[in-house]
């Protein structure tokens, strides 16, 4: 699940909308890097397998509220390991496509 949440993160980062590049980003080093696990000496996931996932598992309720709470988690943690020394707001124009406040 780790490896599959890590793919499906690091490929809209790099760029790529959906999941159709996941066949060619199974083979990338780069990604096998990232992705980890099984993947460093073989591949990641595939295109199939990245679609099932982030249709079937990603969309259920309790998933996607437990990936809205996923960043702030993340911030504690870092917090709790290195005290912050500044905070920098880096604000821009991109647009969030879809609605998803009425489900949190």
């Amino acid at each position: 699940m780790v490896a599959l949440v890590r793919q499906s993160v690091f490929s809209r980062l790099a760029g790529y909308e959906d999941t159709n590049d996941a066949d060619r980003l199974s083979v990338d080093p780069t990604m096998r890097f990232v992705v980890g696990g099984r993947a460093c000496e073989h591949q990641a996931a595939s295109t199939s397998q990245m679609s099932r996932f982030e249709t079937e598992v990603l969309t259920q309720i309790e998933n996607l509220i437990a990936l809205k709470k996923m960043p702030g988690m993340w911030n504690e943690r870092l917090h709790q390991s290195t005290p912050m020394k500044e905070l920098v707001l880096d604000m821009d124009s991109s647009v969030s496509h879809g609605n998803y406040s009425e489900l949190f």
